[in-house]
């Protein structure tokens, strides 16, 4: 029994050490990024509203940021807000018209997102506006907040990809091991 408890406690030892030098996000690291080079005519896009409370307490930067959709609670998680933008038509209105005044002023857009990494100015022709989806609580989504996710992070890409000359992945954090879901890239749109 000896000889087969010896060589399992080595294993887990090595697996869990490997497990503790994995950060458990990237939000750190892209507040630090935007807080040292983006300005106040700059605009951050968090595209993961889960993460606006921990994005907050590590941003300490003069630019304007908001979620995909814009909800205004950063102190405590802000799902009623989102709730309540699942039910509005034109939830992302005052995302896009941020974009759109932050470019047309000469300011960079700051995307942290998931990190698709087709998101770039080469392929922004080849980007396709998602079909819409109905309001909650109507059609077959219901409350379902994933669906909502995607079709509000996506159209925000493809305006982007529609308004942006260029398009940059700028995270510069490849030599971190990230807890996958947690790992955000950060793309910076002139």
């Amino acid at each position: 029994r000896l000889l087969l408890f010896v060589p399992a406690a080595i294993w887990l030892l090595i697996a869990d050490s490997e497990a503790a030098q994995m950060r458990m996000t990237s939000l750190d690291l892209l507040a630090e990024r935007v807080t040292s080079q983006a300005d106040e005519k700059d605009l951050i896009l968090i595209t993961h509203w889960q993460s606006s409370i921990t994005f907050d307490k590590y941003y300490k930067g003069k630019a304007r940021w908001m979620t995909i959709p814009e909800l205004k609670s950063r102190k405590q998680q802000p799902y009623p807000e989102y709730k309540q933008k699942m039910t509005e038509p034109d939830a992302l209105r005052s995302v896009l018209e941020a974009i759109e005044e932050t470019l047309s002023k000469g300011g960079h857009v700051w995307l942290a997102d998931a990190g698709d990494p087709a998101f770039n100015s080469e392929a922004a022709p080849f980007w396709k506006r998602p079909t819409a989806i109905p309001v909650a609580p109507f059609g077959p989504l219901k409350w379902q907040h994933p669906p909502y996710d995607y079709f509000w992070r996506n159209e925000t890409l493809y305006f982007l990809s529609q308004h942006s000359a260029r398009i940059v992945n700028v995270d510069g954090w490849g030599q971190y091991q990230i807890f996958p879901p947690e790992r955000l890239a950060l793309f910076q749109c002139s």
